[in-house]
């Protein structure tokens, strides 16, 4: 589908696995979304982060986000492995400025 649509998502949202993080998947997911993002996260069951990043990256994805807690995450930049720490309430800045300082497409 991505390849005859060229939709493709910007930003894979995952969990540590804890329970915590697990209930916060969609709603992140939601809010990245209400804020013009094409974020997804993934439907597996499985909670080995190694499979979990490949998912990610094989969706086009240019950071993925790791929700840790409920205030904290991880953002990783696919390409580069580049990691930082940022707080739930303030990352769509710092996706954007993982992602190279753009913003995200209005809506």
């Amino acid at each position: 589908l991505r390849e005859r649509t060229g939709a493709t998502c910007e930003v894979f949202v995952l969990s540590n696995g804890d329970e915590a993080p697990e209930r916060l998947l969609r709603p992140v997911v939601a809010g990245l979304r209400r804020v013009g993002f094409r974020a997804r996260h993934t439907y597996k069951a499985t909670r080995n982060m190694g499979k979990l990043l490949k998912e990610a990256d094989r969706s086009g994805a240019s950071v993925a986000v790791i929700i840790e807690s409920e205030t904290q995450a991880t953002i990783k930049t696919l390409a580069t492995g580049e990691q930082d720490r940022a707080e739930l309430k303030s990352l769509p800045d710092a996706i954007r400025a993982a992602m190279g300082g753009g913003t995200a497409p209005a809506r």
